[in-house]
């Protein structure tokens, strides 16, 4: 939707919503560590068969949310008008729109932490399915809202509303959801003790602390970029990072989408079972991880030009950078979830505090030393160099004496060498110098079958794996056959 909001909105206003809205929606995310605590505690508890303690664990979760809604609303408006003045916009009536626009995002995100309760709650209830799909339902009315506000000459105040009905609509559906889930289940409402409060409380403002200080700096390129240098600047990087970001949601999909049964496997002392499956991820997102990255570094330029249609593209220096960003932050993303799930949250709320702490230092010194290159380099360089290695580190001393059963570094290291291979591939055709949308439908094509080739190639693991999904389909078409034809 980025070319609609740039035809509507200008490039400096967006640059500056970009730089004030997102990071006091990110401030204001401050539901105070419930959502993943919540989630992590009533799938183990599931697992134990303590079903009384589930309950409990749901009542407490519950009057939390509200105290964070209720929180999110009257620290949001009253920091509104210092979080305009971030945006590096200097007309009063640009500033007027900004801080009205940021203060309806603000009720908006109190809506959207409702959600995460209801939908934390739901999973650890095991329900993935329909709770996973509802979030496209909203996802899709908020673009709706996005594409009649700015037909309609609402301006800036479209992203704010279009955020509003997407949020409504995400909470208003998990609750339902969720209370469908409490029928069937048969959880009864149970008196929350002082003891659930403390326990959930103490290790809920734990992560909430270590993730707000991280929701600070999730844009801190963005935000540097806008008041450092300028709010066009900001908009040509973030322009150029969207289609990364696009890419990386659905990888990242995937550890999120297995905490609630791994948690529910540690509560049943399912140890073997969560080592197998942790590897198994381990393998599957370091291949999707390289391929995303070669595709990014070969194509996004060409994507991004034809889908701005100007030249709003920030350099090929710093979509290197946003290629390699996409492994540490699928990598970082992956071992946070990880830890989380298995227990250790202490462990993990710790890794995510010091690691917002360095990027936010990195930043400033990047900043200082190679400009905007230095910032936008500063979240790969902490995540990779320090954080990577001491989460997974804690991760396999959680799990298992053995470091190296986790990580098959074989298997792993394939990944670079398929996406070397691929984009050699792809830069040796004529593909690679036509830009036009068939041409990069096509080229596209090329580069994942190159690589999935190349992976298949130098990789024994990748083969096995390749050889058992060649099995299973082979399997589902011969069942729907013999269904045909009895």
């Amino acid at each position: 939707m980025v070319p609609l909001i740039l035809h509507y909105v200008s490039a400096e206003l967006y640059g500056g919503w970009l730089a004030s809205g997102n990071l006091l929606a990110l401030l204001s995310m401050l539901d105070l560590g419930i959502s993943g605590v919540l989630q992590q505690r009533v799938a183990q508890s599931e697992g134990q068969g303590r079903h009384q303690k589930t309950s409990e664990f749901l009542n407490t979760g519950l009057i939390l949310a509200a105290l964070s809604f209720a929180v999110i609303i009257t620290i949001g408006l009253s920091l509104s008008p210092e979080a305009a003045k971030l945006s590096g916009l200097t007309r009063d009536d640009d500033l007027a729109a900004i801080k009205l626009t940021i203060q309806i995002a603000i009720v908006a995100t109190a809506f959207l932490i409702l959600g995460h309760f209801f939908g934390s709650a739901c999973y650890g209830l095991q329900s993935s399915r329909l709770n996973s799909f509802l979030p496209v339902i909203a996802s899709i009315v908020g673009l709706a809202s996005l594409f009649y506000c700015l037909t309609s000459d609402f301006g800036v105040y479209s992203l704010a509303i279009s955020y509003l009905a997407r949020a409504a609509v995400y909470a208003t559906s998990r609750g339902i959801l969720l209370l469908t889930l409490l029928k069937k289940s048969g959880h009864n409402y149970k008196t929350p003790s002082l003891s659930s409060f403390k326990h959930l409380g103490k290790s809920a403002l734990e992560s909430f602390f270590s993730q707000s200080i991280y929701g600070m700096i999730l844009n801190i390129e963005t935000i540097l970029i806008a008041n450092l240098h300028s709010p066009l600047q900001s908009t040509e990087f973030s322009v150029t990072q969207r289609a990364q970001k696009a890419s990386i949601m659905p990888l990242q999909r995937a550890s999120t989408s297995f905490k609630p049964s791994l948690s529910h496997a540690i509560g049943d002392g399912q140890i073997e079972t969560v080592e197998k499956v942790i590897r198994k991820l381990f393998n599957y997102l370091s291949w999707s991880s390289f391929l995303v990255a070669s595709c990014i570094y070969t194509l996004n330029p060409t994507f991004t030009r034809l889908w701005v249609g100007t030249d709003i593209y920030a350099g090929n220096t710093i979509n290197f950078i946003i290629s390699l960003s996409v492994i540490t932050t699928i990598s970082l993303h992956t071992l946070n979830e990880l830890l989380f799930s298995t227990g250790c949250i202490r462990s993990a709320n710790r890794h995510v505090l010091m690691h917002s702490i360095t990027v936010l230092a990195f930043a400033l010194a990047g900043n200082h030393l190679f400009g905007i290159i230095g910032i936008i380099a500063a979240p790969l360089a902490s995540s990779s160099l320090i954080y990577i290695p001491l989460m997974y580190k804690s991760l396999s001393s959680h799990i298992t004496r053995n470091h190296n059963r986790l990580l098959d570094i074989k298997s792993i290291a394939s990944g670079p060498t398929a996406g070397a291979l691929s984009i050699i591939i792809h830069n040796s055709t004529p593909l690679s110098n036509i830009e036009n949308w068939p041409t990069l439908f096509i080229s596209t094509i090329l580069l994942v079958t190159s690589y999935a080739l190349s992976l298949i190639l130098v990789s024994k693991c990748a083969r096995t794996e390749a050889i058992k999904l060649a099995r299973l389909l082979k399997m589902i078409i011969h069942n729907r056959t013999n269904k045909k034809h009895p």
